[in-house]
């Protein structure tokens, strides 16, 4: 029994794992993480944006200036 599945639907267990074998199999390093925008309000990854004196913008923001 795993850790995680103590007091925790075992839907999100498989599901955690399922996640986690995918990402090994295509052979990803690591799934990127995602900021908040300041200008639109949305979650985007943060490798496509940028950091600037307001905050994370992303890559739809800034591009349009």
């Amino acid at each position: 029994m795993s850790l995680y599945s103590r007091g925790e639907p075992v839907s999100n267990n498989q599901f955690r794992d399922n996640t986690a074998k995918r990402a090994v199999m295509a052979g990803v390093a690591k799934i990127p993480g995602k900021t908040l925008c300041v200008c639109c309000g949305k979650r985007r990854t943060t490798e496509t944006g940028k950091v600037t004196a307001k905050g994370f913008v992303c890559h739809g923001c800034w591009r349009e200036r």
